[in-house]
């Protein structure tokens, strides 16, 4: 008896999440992909695909941050020609302008990090 009194309890709380979080919505919108919803999901999203690259091309270096620079603006492109997320309603320059400061921030936010960490020199090895 006590047994099972502890399964059910413990198949209620495994349950729980699903149960408190279900969709009770509409579906979702099909031209709100997750990178293209916001500025900070454009940068985890170059920063993403040039680590990606980064291992496929085997780049080091400044080569690293050339492949981030032509990442940025090109995610940010696409976005803008398939009229996707925060690119909806946004002129070309606009997007290219996204673009780049997505690519800065993937870039310079890696070494400001390792500046705050204690290493002062943020060139790259």
């Amino acid at each position: 008896m006590k047994n099972s009194i502890l399964f059910l309890i413990s198949v209620f709380m495994l349950a729980m999440p699903v149960i408190l979080l279900a969709d009770t919505g509409d579906p979702p919108n099909p031209k709100s992909m997750e990178i293209f919803a916001s500025m900070s999901a454009l940068i985890a999203g170059v920063v993403a695909i040039t680590a990606l690259l980064k291992t496929f091309l085997g780049t080091t270096g400044i080569f690293t941050e050339i492949v981030s620079w032509i990442i940025g603006p090109l995610i940010a492109f696409i976005g803008f020609f398939f009229k996707l997320g925060i690119f909806i309603a946004m002129p070309w320059y606009m997007a290219l302008f996204y673009g780049i400061l997505a690519a800065f921030s993937a870039n310079k936010g890696w070494d400001i990090y390792k500046i705050f960490a204690g290493n002062k020199s943020a060139a790259y090895k």
